[in-house]
């Protein structure tokens, strides 16, 4: 790869922040390892941006008094970032503003290409809801589930459709957020409610869906869809102890997970997750690398899809830098691969275009 001036954007505006911060840290510190030229783009909680010409500033937290290499952008004036020179952006962001399209299409309009997904399935991915109306036409198995909005939905309605559809205990989550926020598993009438309020301070729109009893399972898919071959990376189990489902807390604070790479499994299974895998992320149109989590049901012995990551965890004990790492990738390596699917996509667009003038 040239030398070629990498632009890091970390933090954001939504409940992942913290998330975003730590990913966007380890992947800087694995960027300048590589001895790749870093600059670190935060987007701060209002809305505002600091760029970083140091990245050792940003990974010691310390403002640079020198204003030519810490410069303030106010209202998230993308356009200043041509003037930069940046040949690349690495997208180290999670949830809502970063995930869902938004800053994707910032980026499309002034033409610096980036890792991860298009706006379009960066949207779609976000947006639950939907991602299981385009999936499950194409035959992928998704739990039953339906949604209710924040401003329009009554307890006792709720409370009787699930009695007569889904049953208790079921998934409460909220519809457009990521990292198991807001995600609970109510077994009464009286959880219900607190469930309710809880997810709908992420989201307008919640997801009341059925419980799947069983194992869960994450794989990542590395690749651009029409662009490239697709890589389908080795299948991880999620083992937690004293919980049945992933809340926020247990998957990153609590300590009590441990995650099986790759996943100790019979063949038949493995080969329908990375299928499932990799038909999600070609359905989507996803580009770069994505990660989906599926349960196996210990009932009816199906794989049910539970969401896309369009932008997964980028710490270096990540679900998908743990499968890079047992195929032998180092994670620079892994991070890299990544930037040259962006340059690829950026590429394979341009050229398209040309043939078709």
């Amino acid at each position: 790869m040239k030398n070629i001036k990498i632009l890091v954007i970390t933090g954001g505006i939504s409940s992942e922040k913290e998330l975003s911060l730590i990913s966007g840290e380890d992947v800087i510190k694995a960027l300048l390892n590589e001895g790749k030229d870093v600059e670190v783009l935060e987007i701060t909680n209002d809305k505002k941006m600091v760029l970083y010409s140091d990245s050792t500033s940003f990974l010691e937290r310390k403002k640079i008094s020198d204003n030519k290499k810490n410069r303030n952008f106010d209202n998230l004036d993308f356009f200043m970032l041509q003037e930069c020179g940046f040949d690349v952006a690495f997208l180290a962001l999670h949830g809502n503003f970063g995930e869902d399209g938004q800053v994707q299409t910032l980026l499309d309009l002034i033409n610096i290409p980036y890792t991860g997904s298009g706006m379009m399935a960066s949207s779609i991915g976000m947006n639950k809801s939907k991602c299981y109306e385009y999936i499950s036409f194409y035959g992928i198995d998704v739990p039953e589930y339906f949604i209710v909005f924040r401003h329009n939905h009554s307890l006792e309605e709720i409370f009787s459709k699930i009695e007569k559809t889904i049953g208790f205990p079921c998934v409460i989550k909220p519809n457009d957020s990521g990292s198991s926020i807001g995600v609970t598993l109510p077994s009464s009438k009286d959880e219900l409610g607190v469930s309710l309020l809880e997810a709908f301070k992420y989201s307008l729109v919640v997801i009341v869906q059925k419980f799947i009893k069983g194992r869960e399972f994450a794989c990542g898919v590395l690749g651009n869809t029409n662009y490239s071959e697709l890589e389908v990376l080795p299948v991880v189990e999620s083992l937690i102890k004293d919980s049945e489902i992933f809340t926020n807390f247990q998957k990153y604070y609590a300590n009590n997970i441990e995650e099986v790479c790759p996943a100790k499994i019979d063949v038949l299974l493995m080969k329908k997750i990375m299928k499932d895998s990799e038909s999600v992320h070609k359905i989507l149109g996803c580009d770069g690398l994505s990660r989906s989590d599926f349960r196996y049901s210990e009932e009816d012995k199906k794989v049910y899809f539970l969401e896309i990551n369009t932008s997964p965890g980028h710490t270096e004990n990540s679900i998908c830098p743990q499968e890079a790492r047992s195929l032998g990738m180092t994670f620079g390596e892994f991070v890299l691969k990544q930037i040259n699917l962006a340059f690829l996509k950026k590429e394979s667009i341009e050229s398209s275009l040309i043939k078709n003038e």
